[in-house]
C-alpha cells in the first residue's frame, strides 16, 4: 500500500491556505487525491475538494467569504483565518484499484510549530516578500513540478529498474511517468547573476550556468524540478534547495539551478504562461 503526507501547509494574504502533498505509491497509474478540513486533528472532517486528478497542490481559498450584512438575521460562523483557531488538513487518496486499498495522510495543522506572534511575522514576511517580487525586483517564473508517480511511460518504462530507457523520451521527458511532469504554475522570484565555467566532462569540454533563484515557501522545490524564464524560455534544473527557516518551519527558498542546453528534451515540455496557476 502506498502512503501520502503533507508537506505544505502555508497561510497566504488575505485569505487562502496553500496545501502540498507527496505521493509514494505501489500502483502505476492515476490516483484521485480528497482533501478535508476539520477544527482539530481527530475531526469531525469537512470535505473542501473531491477527486482531484493529477494533482499535487490545492488552493483552500473559502476563507474570504464576506460576513452578512445585518449580523442579526443569520448566524455568523466562526473566523477560520484567525490566528487564535487552529485548522487542520488531511488529504486521502484513492489507487487505481479502488477506494478499498485507499490510504491517508496524518492529520497536519496550518503553519505547524509556529505560536500565534511567529505565525503573525511570518504571514507578514510572505506577505511583503511576494509585493516585492510583484512590484520591485521579481522576474516572472513557471514551475514544473516532476512527477513522481502516476502512469508510468508506455514507450520507455522499464518494469525491472523502474526507470526510463530513453533519455529524451517525448511520452515522459526521462522521467518514466507520463506527461513527465504536473500543471505549470506562475510564481515571481528573485534571480541571480551567474558566471559561465566550464567543466571537462566525458564527452569534453562543456559551459555550465549556474543561477540562484530566490523564492517563498511554496510550492515546495525538489532536485531536479524545472524552473522556467519567461523572459527568454530559459529552462533551469534545479540541483540544490535551501530554505530559509523562521524557528524550524521554511520561509523562502534559495534554489540553485543549472541551464539546460537548448538541445534538452525538457523545452518541449509545454508551458502557456497565460493558462497556469498563478500563486504569487
Amino acid at each position: 500500500m502506498g502512503n501520502v503526507a503533507i508537506t505544505r501547509t502555508t497561510a497566504l494574504y488575505p485569505s487562502a491556505v496553500f496545501l502540498q502533498w507527496d505521493l509514494r505509491a505501489d500502483e502505476a497509474g492515476p490516483h484521485l487525491v480528497d482533501v478535508a478540513r476539520a477544527g482539530a486533528p481527530a475531526g469531525p472532517w469537512e470535505p473542501v475538494a473531491t477527486s482531484l486528478p493529477d494533482a499535487y497542490h490545492f488552493l483552500d481559498n473559502e476563507f474570504g467569504s464576506s460576513p452578512p450584512t445585518n449580523p442579526s438575521e443569520s448566524r455568523v460562523g466562526p473566523n477560520l483565518f484567525s490566528l487564535s483557531r487552529e485548522v487542520y488538513y488531511q488529504v486521502r487518496a484513492t489507487p487505481p484499484s479502488g477506494a478499498a486499498n485507499a490510504f491517508a495522510s496524518a492529520p497536519v495543522p496550518v503553519e505547524p510549530g509556529l505560536d500565534v506572534r511567529t505565525r503573525l511575522f511570518k504571514r507578514k514576511i510572505l506577505r511583503d516578500e511576494a509585493t516585492a517580487f510583484r512590484y520591485l525586483n521579481g522576474v516572472p517564473l513557471v514551475v514544473l513540478k516532476r512527477r513522481r508517480w502516476g502512469t508510468r511511460c508506455p514507450e520507455c518504462y522499464d518494469p525491472v529498474t523502474r526507470e526510463s530507457t530513453l533519455e529524451h523520451c517525448p511520452v515522459c521527458f526521462g522521467t518514466s511517468f507520463q506527461g513527465g511532469y504536473w500543471a505549470p504554475v506562475a510564481i515571481r522570484g528573485r534571480k541571480s547573476a551567474a558566471p559561465v565555467q566550464s567543466q571537462l566532462t566525458a564527452h569534453g569540454e562543456s559551459d555550465v550556468k549556474t543561477v540562484t533563484f530566490t523564492v517563498l515557501d511554496y510550492p515546495h522545490l525538489e532536485h531536479k524540478d524545472l524552473v522556467v524564464d519567461l523572459r527568454r524560455n530559459d529552462r533551469y534544473e534545479v540541483q540544490i534547495v535551501t530554505p530559509t527557516e523562521l524557528k524550524g518551519v521554511t520561509v523562502h527558498q534559495a534554489l540553485t539551478a543549472s541551464l539546460l542546453g537548448r538541445n534538452a528534451i525538457e523545452y518541449r515540455v509545454p508551458v502557456n504562461a497565460v493558462g497556469a496557476a498563478h500563486l504569487y
